[in-house]
């Protein structure tokens, strides 16, 4: 069974978040590649006895290669995909010429992209903020922050049915400080301060990398 519909059986909010992952390479991408914690899925997982070995093996192929055979930006120098273990689990691509390894520290490369994933199998949840079942998704985040004038307090959470504390780390987890901040300039507001959405991994971290060669039209 393909895995959205073997998701969407589930629980249909985690599938349509893993679809929006899946179709992120499709979008244009910046020079600089892209970086997705995939702490919904963690999220879910707690409580889910569903998602199991099996699940997260297939997941965790399926999510590479939607990257893999659905990237459209060129790039003159290919691109480098890497699912490692952070605090979440994050899927990133980057240009292949940058040879960093995304965390400091050792780092031990897997052939099986499965095996980041299991990682986190029957892990408990790594953060003090106690998130309600639902968690709303990114665009209803930052519609509901608009109409409050970007405010980040006590009535634009609980229009989302979070606390304050919580709304904060679910911006800081899905990447929307950038956007949540430029809200808030909109509207006169001060900028936010956020935490970065990393730290506290074991050591070594897990990482599978995959590449995706040069377009031949994009080298000069």
């Amino acid at each position: 069974m393909d895995i959205l519909k073997q998701t969407r059986n589930h629980s249909a909010a985690l599938a349509d978040y893993l679809a929006g992952v899946m179709a992120c390479a499709a979008e244009p991408v910046p020079d600089d590649g892209l970086c997705l914690h995939l702490w919904r899925l963690e999220h879910v997982a707690v409580t889910c006895d569903w998602i199991d070995p099996t699940y997260r093996r297939q997941l965790a192929l399926a999510l590479v290669a939607a990257w893999r055979n659905g990237i459209s930006a060129t790039s003159p120098v290919g691109w480098r995909i890497m699912l490692y273990q952070d605090v979440m689990p994050t899927l990133a691509l980057r240009p292949i010429s940058d040879r960093a390894m995304p965390l400091p520290g050792a780092a031990r490369v897997v052939s099986d992209p499965g095996d980041v994933l299991m990682a986190y199998h029957r892990a408990p949840w790594p953060s003090d903020d106690t998130l309600p079942v639902y968690v709303p998704g990114a665009q209803e985040i930052l519609d509901v922050i608009t109409a409050h004038q970007g405010s980040l307090g006590r009535h634009a959470a609980s229009a989302l049915g979070l606390k304050p504390g919580s709304l904060r780390f679910v911006i800081e987890q899905d990447g929307l400080a950038r956007a949540v901040n430029m809200i808030r300039a909109d509207h006169g507001r001060a900028l936010a301060r956020f935490r970065a959405p990393q730290g506290g991994v074991a050591q070594p971290y897990l990482i599978y990398q995959d590449t995706i060669a040069a377009v031949p039209s994009a080298i000069s």
